[in-house]
């Protein structure tokens, strides 16, 4: 597999997973880039969720995309892409890199 970067929509399986976190095998989006990828066999990802319901942390995605949903942004895992099966199917676009960093940084108290 090549090298993933910030952006890239990929499969992974999320299970087994405790609580209400997201599960199953789904779409999700990385967040770190491929210079992270180069060091370390982990990748940080917001699964990608088919509920389209208005939500604060929700990124939807864009129509045109082969992948659609939204991104759940309070969801943020950091999983081993081999281990996870982790398989590439496009790049979002940047506005919505930005948007769920965005909201991230919110969410951890990080201001730009």
């Amino acid at each position: 597999m090549t090298s993933l970067n910030a952006g890239d929509i990929v499969w992974a399986d999320f299970d087994p997973v405790p609580g209400t976190e997201q599960g199953g095998r789904r779409p999700a989006i990385v967040l770190t880039s491929s210079g992270f990828h180069e060091l370390d066999e982990r990748s940080i990802v917001c699964p990608i969720t088919r509920n389209m319901n208005p939500w604060p942390t929700k990124v939807l995605l864009p129509d045109g995309m082969q992948t659609s949903g939204a991104v759940l942004c309070d969801q943020i895992r950091n999983f081993h892409r081999k281990g996870r099966g982790v398989r590439f199917i496009e790049h979002a676009p940047d506005e919505v890199l930005a948007d769920i960093r965005a909201i991230v940084a919110s969410i951890l108290g990080i201001s730009a």
